[in-house]
């Protein structure tokens, strides 16, 4: 049947049907379901269906009548990754939320954009990059948007040992999709779709008829409050919503070293106000300011909106180069800004020491921007961390869970970092959020607790947090915490004394709330893993506590406990699926790291890394390598890797005989090495070819 046909028979109907103006509250289903759109291939999740139902939304419905005033159209989308614009009718209306969470969002709309008959939402995107989402659930109300959103009233208070608290605020439908309120940001909010940040701990808010849950929650420390809400019968509900912090982390100060605004930094959603809202209702105790090229501090700010006893704000600035981002701290608000245009690392640290900052992190050292990636394999060694075009990393710190450019595989940067302490670099290892936006990636996800004074979280000694922060004393999160102590005195950034009954006593805490999860451990030994640890849910409650013994090594090895669970998926501190993934699968994960602990296996007080060991015995042997690879054997496969390039920078192929027949007498992790190093030589030349074809 033609299209011109159908649309003559609705013309015969509606005038059948007479002008009847349509009635206030009346509803009009636009789509009832969920429709997958993608807009093109291939399929950006494998949890999509290979087939997705469109390429792009349109859901037609039919108006008999004409409307007396505004409407709203309300709908719901999932996993909305690009930008996706909505139209009415060939007219625009905005764009959707770019938001991977599940929301209902309204658009309000005027009669003279409606057409009596047949009209269509469409929904589209003109991005040259895949993106499935859901999209459906969509409604026509005839009420004004301010009238729709406002039906029903809510209040809340949510408090922590009986007073007042900072906090976030989620409101969640009964799809489980968060929910707009008649809110808007504030002096005392920062609000998106169905998610409220409280400067006060007091939220009232309206909502259209329904049932709701609300959840209160204040970061990883916290247990939540979650209330089930009945709006369907009742005009307005209060309700008291207690939290309770139920992790101790007296003498770590939660840090997160890398926060943005839309407001100076050009991109995103938060405005400078949000952002301080923001902080306090993540229980950030330490943010650091790093503005795009900028040294920018909301102290002011803070003061007038009576935040200023919840954290201590410090200025920083993120140098973005296209060789690289560098987060640099403290520095002066509003002093000379370092050269961001340099064309090779030596300009850009020269630029960067210019403004003397006593903390520089390399950041996402795995993302690609402006086409160069740090740590990519074209760019360095992955098992052994030299940088190949012999590039000199001037940094004392490095991000490796950035919660905001989440990475595939959860443990690429802590591989990555635990390689350069084991070429002699010793960065301290960094959480944060990267955030520059309210809701989607919020502030605090990532973070870094920093061995500090924190009773008094608005005046923190951030001298002592500096100088803790230098020596690797520190632990990072996303959304577990464990703390490590060796001997039961040594924690991370310590350097333990050689033991002499041949092993040594590690304890593990690992506190949480029950809506975060933990079910393994693992522990590593400069770099490697030893077999992983599970946990039965039986045994593990809010508090884990275990001591075990590892043997003592009798060279210089670090140490670190890496702490796993599944990512938080509800709707009130979900984790973000990977900033540029390299898979359509992904496993959602909680996870967190203690900084490195050296122990001294030699007994002579200092730090030795493998590298460091390596070149002893490399020095000892003469450069031989028949007479240096037999030396490993006493050592490690993080030796043996050094030396596996020490031989091959020396002009001795790996593959000659000579050195293949002195292989296969070592003991296997020696040989296996040599291999490992070999075939990630060749796959990082691969690279560097592709790249410059």
């Amino acid at each position: 049947m033609s299209n011109s046909f159908y649309l003559s028979a609705i013309a015969v109907l509606l005038s059948l049907l007479g002008t009847d103006v349509l009635t206030a509250q009346e509803t009009i289903s636009i789509e009832p379901d969920l429709i997958h759109v993608r807009n093109l291939e291939p399929r950006e999740w494998s949890e999509f269906p290979e087939d997705a139902d469109a390429t792009e939304f349109r859901g037609r419905f039919l108006l008999d009548k004409t409307l007396s005033g505004p409407a709203v159209i309300c709908f719901e989308h999932q996993d909305v990754k690009q930008t996706w614009n909505v139209a009415l009718n060939g007219e625009n209306l905005g764009r959707l939320a770019r938001d991977e969470n599940s929301m209902r969002v309204c658009f309000e709309v005027f009669p003279d954009q409606l057409t009596r008959g047949l009209n269509e939402l469409r929904v589209w995107t003109n991005s040259d990059k895949p993106d499935d989402i859901r999209i459906g659930r969509a409604q026509l109300v005839q009420q004004n948007r301010e009238t729709y959103l406002n039906q029903r009233r809510l209040s809340v208070n949510v408090s922590a040992e009986g007073q007042p608290v900072p906090c976030r605020l989620s409101v969640l439908n009964q799809d489980k999709a968060l929910q707009t309120t008649s809110l808007s940001s504030s002096d005392h909010y920062a609000v998106r779709a169905g998610v409220i940040y409280s400067a006060t701990g007091h939220i009232d808010l309206g909502l259209p008829p329904g049932k709701y849950t609300v959840i209160a929650g204040r970061g990883p420390e916290y247990e939540i409050a979650r209330r089930e809400i009945d709006l369907t019968q009742h005009n307005s509900v209060a309700v008291e919503l207690p939290i309770r912090r139920v992790v101790d982390t007296s003498g770590w100060v939660a840090c997160d070293t890398h926060v943005h605004t839309l407001t100076h930094s050009g991109h995103g959603d938060s405005t400078e106000d949000e952002r301080i809202i923001t902080i306090a209702g993540e229980g950030i105790e330490l943010p650091i300011v790093t503005e795009h090229n900028k040294q920018i501090n909301y102290s002011r700010r803070q003061a007038e909106l009576g935040l200023n006893d919840q954290y201590t704000l410090v200025t920083g600035n993120e140098v973005t180069t296209k060789w690289g981002h560098f987060n640099i701290w403290p520095v002066q608000a509003g002093g000379p800004v370092p050269g961001f245009r340099g064309n090779e690392w030596k300009k850009i640290f020269e630029d960067i020491q210019s403004a003397a900052p006593e903390i520089v992190i390399l950041n996402h050292a795995e993302d690609i921007h402006s086409g160069y990636t740090p740590f990519g394999r074209e760019n360095r060694h992955r098992l052994t961390g030299r940088q190949l075009a012999d590039w000199q990393l001037q940094a004392n710190a490095m991000e490796i869970v950035n919660s905001g450019a989440q990475q595939t595989d959860i443990m690429q940067l802590p591989r990555d970092w635990m390689v350069c302490l084991n070429r002699g670099q010793f960065l301290t290892p960094v959480g944060c959020s990267d955030s520059h936006d309210v809701a989607r990636h919020f502030i605090g996800q990532g973070r870094t607790y920093i061995r500090c004074d924190d009773s008094d979280p608005g005046k923190l000694n951030v001298e002592q947090a500096v100088t803790s922060f230098q020596e690797g004393r520190v632990i990072v999160s996303c959304g577990l915490i464990p703390f490590l102590t060796v001997e039961e005195q040594y924690g991370p950034g310590d350097l333990v004394p050689q033991q002499k009954n041949g092993e040594l006593k590690l304890t593990l805490r690992v506190e949480h709330p029950e809506w975060i999860e933990f079910n393994r451990y693992v522990i590593y030994v400069n770099g490697e893993p030893l077999p992983a640890i599970s946990v039965p849910r039986t045994d593990l409650g809010r508090l884990f506590e275990q001591s075990f013994s590892i043997p003592a090594t009798d060279h210089d090895v670090h140490l670190e406990v890496a702490v796993f669970g599944p990512g938080v998926k509800s709707l009130h501190w979900p984790i973000a699926k990977p900033y540029q993934p390299n898979s359509p699968d992904w496993e959602s994960l909680n996870f967190g790291i203690t900084g490195a602990i050296w122990y001294d296996g030699n007994g002579d007080g200092q730090r030795n890394s493998a590298r460091e060991i390596a070149e002893s015995l490399w020095k000892d042997a003469n450069e031989k390598p028949t007479v240096a690879i037999p030396l490993l054997k006493d050592y490690d496969r993080a030796v043996a890797l050094q030396m596996a390039e020490l031989v091959h920078l020396s002009g001795k192929s790996i593959q000659s005989d000579e050195i293949q027949e002195v292989l296969k007498q070592q003991p296997e992790f020696v040989t296996q090495a040599f291999q490992d190093y070999w075939t990630e030589w060749r796959l990082s030349e691969i690279a560097r070819l592709d790249r410059n074809q």
